[in-house]
């Protein structure tokens, strides 16, 4: 089934629907206002006639929407863009789905009750300044299985521990 190149609001949530064959979803900015409270993005939902994947969150989906106090990403998610959360200024904590392989450059810049990060397995890149600003980050979890980042005897930190390509360093 075709799902055509429209945006929709389903259950307070707006996507836009990739288009062509594919279909799957990408969450997109709210029209006239920012999403606030808390929010769950389903793994799929019904686009018209057809069931779709939310696979992507778009560029500015949720940037600045400063009373969004907790999201929840399906595991559908596979990605993030530069700057999607940042100045989600009352985000207390984020879960990286598995689907996820990089958390980009400025990702959740300014999001200043950011408290609790949780880092997929699958997460092998995370850009500079991912997380700039986030003061109150107090606990940072590495998945168990991620060859290439830890964050070892709570240690509030991320621990590179191997190089895309390389053996361990």
């Amino acid at each position: 089934t075709l799902v055509n190149a429209v945006e929709r609001e389903i259950d307070g949530i707006n996507y836009h629907g990739i288009g062509g064959l594919s279909p799957d979803l990408t969450v997109i900015k709210k029209r006239g206002s920012a999403y606030c409270g808390d929010i769950v993005i389903p793994e799929q939902v019904m686009f018209g006639s057809s069931m779709c994947n939310v696979v992507a969150i778009s560029d500015d989906a949720f940037a600045k929407c400063t009373e969004l106090t907790s999201i929840v990403l399906p595991r559908t998610i596979i990605n993030i863009p530069q700057g999607a959360f940042s100045g989600c200024s009352s985000l207390t904590k984020i879960r990286i789905p598995l689907g996820v392989k990089e958390i980009r450059n400025d990702t959740f810049r300014d999001c200043s009750a950011l408290e609790t990060i949780v880092i997929s397995k699958n997460v092998w890149n995370i850009g500079p300044y991912a997380f700039r600003n986030c003061a109150s980050i107090s606990s940072i979890t590495v998945e168990e299985g991620n060859y290439y980042f830890d964050s070892r005897d709570n240690c509030n930190a991320i621990i590179k521990t191997m190089k895309v390509g390389t053996d361990y360093v």
